[in-house]
């Protein structure tokens, strides 16, 4: 798909999602959300994002997709999540969206790996329409049973109520569409 074509869909979803995605106000999930990335009737997240009732209680500042509105989810500016890791990885891959229409495009930002002391590991410059960022992670993160638990702090988040785009009054910064570690 070329880069022309690729955007027009990233703005149709996105046109989708800020009109119709569905959010709990928390920023946390549901404990009933199913296997990592699809549901069964309930909220989808990010393909990488762990959601099994142990892992839901951990996942905050992600707004979890309504069914049928597809693999894809918003974040906030405090975003924090478990995902499937080798005992070795050192760096998480997230794929990210930013909206290329103000406010968002006119100061995209940058997104931070934080330890669990709050001590900034990596960031990344962010900019506009769908990008690969790889980040550090800690090694304090990663557990014995396979998983690593993910904190990002993003820098720049608007309110779409503020803005006229409709009546969303969720501080939201980017749509994280998947999650890897490597």
């Amino acid at each position: 798909m070329n880069r022309h074509r690729l955007t027009l869909f990233f703005v149709a979803l996105l046109a989708a999602l800020v009109t119709g995605c569905g959010h709990d106000d928390s920023g946390s999930a549901s404990p009933s959300a199913g296997p990592s990335g699809s549901t069964s009737g309930g909220p989808s997240y990010p393909s990488g994002v762990l959601t099994d009732p142990a892992s839901t209680a951990s996942i905050r500042g992600i707004y979890p997709s309504t069914p049928g509105d597809g693999n894809c989810c918003w974040m906030g500016p405090d975003v924090r999540f478990r995902t499937y890791s080798d005992a070795d990885a050192r760096s998480v891959r997230l794929q990210i969206y930013i909206p290329e229409f103000k406010p968002w495009s006119t100061a995209p930002g940058e997104v931070d790996t934080i330890d669990a002391g709050g001590k900034t590991l990596g960031k990344k410059v962010l900019k506009t329409g769908l990008q690969t960022v790889v980040l550090p992670i800690a090694k304090t993160a990663l557990s014995a049973s396979g998983e690593a638990a993910v904190h990002l702090r993003l820098t720049d988040a608007h309110v779409p109520k503020d803005f006229g785009l409709n009546a969303d009054p969720r501080n939201i910064s980017a749509m994280l569409v998947s999650v890897t570690t490597i």
